[in-house]
This record gives C-alpha cells, structure tokens and sequence, in this order.
C-alpha cells in the first residue's frame, strides 16, 4: 500500500503523535520530559492486519517535569525560550549553540551538565539549601541534569540538579 499525506490537524496525526511522545517519555531516564511543539509532517502507511504505521516528524520542547517524574506530558508546562527547542525526526538533535547566539546573543545556551564546574556549582548551591533548610536530615546531589552559561552583567552559571536525603542527621556531631 501506497504511504497517504495526512494534515498535520488530522485526529489520527495527534493521537499518532501522542503514542509516540508517551513512549519517547517512557525510555527516557535523563533529563526533562518533551512535549508537543507541532507536528508538521505526517504520513500513514494502512496495513491490512495490524492497523497504520505513521511516520511523523515532530517539534517538541523540553517542559518543567524531569523524566523521573514520571508525568504525563500534557500535565507539565512547557518552557519555551531559543534553547529548549529539539526537533524530532528518527532521533533527536539540539539546536546549535551558534545558532542560538546569532537570534540572541544574551540567551543562556545549554552545555553538558557532567563539566565539573557545574557540579561544584550544583554542591555549594545545596550546602546552602543544607544550612538554610528545617529538614532533619542533609541531601546530597543525584546529578546535574542541565546547565547553562548566560551572560549576566558577566559570566554565570545556572544548573538544575536532583537531590536525594542522605542517612546523615542534621543533629549527629
């Protein structure tokens, strides 16, 4: 059978591209859940047993809700800025930094969270939390899930990190 040009409105098109999302989500154990930014290609291929295979490709963005939350996409908000979008085809790609800059020169661009700078950042911003917070026990960093160095009257370094509580009490000596 002959592959069929679907709109990319097209009921089938969004439930196709709403299974393909929940089960993107469902591998992925790093990072933050993607949503739906549009679908702009959508072809259906009928298979006389087994129903259609859809071939869509796919803008989403990354939302608020880190992947081991385990949210449904359509339940986080979206962050939309020049560096969060990603364009689904087969696989996904980041946008290239140096595009990035030449549409906003300021805007923070995402770099690999494992530089240890962004660790260290990631480990005085949570001694402080220690220090600061009522909680009985120290947490600790899981791990520095993204990172980003904007230009703020200098240099800066913002991280997002997951944390986990350590067995040691704030009230051991």
């Amino acid at each position: 059978a002959a592959l069929l040009s679907l709109t990319c409105d097209d009921t089938a098109a969004e439930k196709a591209a709403d299974l393909a999302l929940c089960q993107i989500n469902a591998y992925r154990n790093e990072g933050y859940i993607l949503s739906l930014y549009r679908i702009f290609c959508v072809q259906e291929h009928p298979q006389e047993i087994t129903g259609s295979v859809f071939y869509l490709n796919l803008d989403v963005v990354e939302v608020e809700c880190h992947v081991l939350s385990r949210k449904f996409w359509k339940n986080c908000m979206a962050i939309f800025d020049h560096t969060t979008l990603r364009i689904l085809y087969s696989y996904l790609i980041s946008v290239p930094p140096g595009y990035i800059w030449t549409v906003c020169p300021d805007c923070p661009v995402d770099e690999n969270p494992t530089e240890p700078k962004d660790l260290e950042a990631a480990v005085q911003s949570l001694a402080k939390f220690n220090v600061e917070s009522e909680q009985t026990h120290y947490f600790s960093v899981l791990n520095v899930s993204r990172a980003s160095m904007p230009w703020i009257e200098g240099p800066a370094c913002f991280v997002e990190f997951l944390i986990q509580e350590t067995s040691s009490s704030k009230n051991d000596t």
